[in-house]
């Protein structure tokens, strides 16, 4: 494995953490099934999550393993819980906001010049 991705692996799952209530790398590793150090030295570069490890800590995020590693999404979980929001409102909820994120869009790309 790359270094390059044993980074962005580190960074997703401290994000992932940070996203579901900063929730402690001991916390994630004992509720996996793994000892308790196990998520902090994936994070910290010291050692290589195994297949059934990702696979478990996506379990644990509730989010699948596409979705972990889609660097395009910075957090999977909140792009989830928009989506489940937006089921519950309905269409014209979901335009306005469409057009509440375009006007957010607009802002950051003239911040940008």
């Amino acid at each position: 494995m790359e270094q390059e991705d044993r980074k962005f692996i580190s960074e997703r799952i401290s994000r992932l953490r940070l996203a579901k209530g900063n929730i402690s790398s001991r916390a994630v590793s004992e509720a996996i099934g793994k000892n308790q150090n196990y998520i902090n030295q994936i994070e910290n570069l010291k050692t290589k999550p195994s297949l059934d490890g990702l696979f478990a800590i996506c379990k644990f995020f509730e989010i699948s393993i596409k979705e972990f590693f889609y660097k395009g999404n910075i957090s999977p979980w909140y792009m989830k819980e928009i989506e489940k929001k937006l089921e519950h409102l309905g269409e014209p909820y979901a335009i306005k906001l469409l057009e509440s994120l375009e006007e957010l869009e607009e802002l950051a790309m003239k911040k940008k010049v």
